[in-house]
């Protein structure tokens, strides 16, 4: 038995998420800006001992709240498209070796 993790049976990448997003929720057009809704906290934990004193540190925590949209004026980073994502296609997962052809939608970077 192994203490590895096992292999996910679906994984998704930020364009596939995405176009995932955007037919979820009925999104057919315009820029959209994609954000991670994080909690932070803080604590003191003990770490153990080192010559017989107990080690304790701040520590931080993170968790994972949800994920967010924000309509975008102009492209830039995890801008992306959604009239590229909605049309009749369907969204395949990486792992299908059956999956249906797909349309990419593909994050529209910031002009230079």
């Amino acid at each position: 038995m192994s203490d590895l993790p096992p292999k996910p049976d679906h994984e998704l990448d930020w364009p596939e998420l995405a176009a995932a997003i955007f037919a979820a929720k009925g999104i057919h057009e315009g820029l959209w800006r994609i954000a991670v809704k994080l909690r932070f906290a803080g604590l003191t934990t003990n770490w153990g001992e080192l010559d017989g004193s107990i080690i304790t540190s701040p520590t931080g925590m993170v968790g994972f709240e949800g994920i967010a949209l924000f309509k975008a004026e102009e492209p830039g980073a995890m801008v992306f498209c959604a009239g590229e994502a909605t049309d009749s296609t369907v969204v395949a997962a990486k792992s299908s070796k059956k999956a249906a052809p797909r349309k990419r939608t593909r994050q529209v970077p910031a002009k230079t």
